[in-house]
């Protein structure tokens, strides 16, 4: 499950709610068709199963991440 990869807790640590992920891609051949010479691209998945996506900083859908990144 997705859930897996937030952090459970330990004896000494409460559980987190939420993990992140950020990759960040050099655009400045222009291969993707956006307008940034640098790409930033976020998921956070939070442990009731939900997710946010992020290219560079602005909140979107996974339909326009699978977009940008389609051939």
């Amino acid at each position: 499950k997705m859930e897996d990869v937030i952090f459970a807790g330990t004896s000494g640590k409460a559980p987190l709610g939420r993990a992140e992920v950020e990759l960040t891609i050099d655009n400045a051949d222009g291969a993707l068709p956006i307008e940034y010479s640098e790409v930033s691209i976020r998921r956070t998945l939070f442990r009731s199963g939900g997710s946010e996506y992020a290219i560079n900083g602005q909140t979107c859908r996974l339909l326009d991440v699978q977009e940008l990144l389609a051939d």
